[in-house]
């Protein structure tokens, strides 16, 4: 719902393609896949979150790359169960 604002062709399609990952991305956690997870990322992903630092128990809330960003997507679907 864009709450009565005219959306462009363009931003209409970026809106239906973010939907769309945010579905799979709800659909692979609730699976606990991780590799499906992972390859909603590019494979040169910087993430940086306060959650990663609480997760991985470090002073940096930074994860580059699929190997680091694996590491906390473990964690995140263990505690799913």
């Amino acid at each position: 719902d864009t709450g009565g604002v005219v959306m462009t062709t363009e931003e209409n399609n970026l809106t239906k393609i973010a939907e769309q990952i945010h579905f799979e991305w709800d659909e692979a956690l609730k699976n606990n896949d991780v590799e499906r997870l992972l390859n909603l990322y590019a494979p040169d992903v910087i993430v940086e979150s306060p959650v990663i630092s609480h997760l991985l128990g470090r002073d940096s809330g930074i994860v580059c790359g699929h190997k680091e960003l694996r590491q906390v997507l473990e964690l995140v679907a263990n505690d799913m169960d």
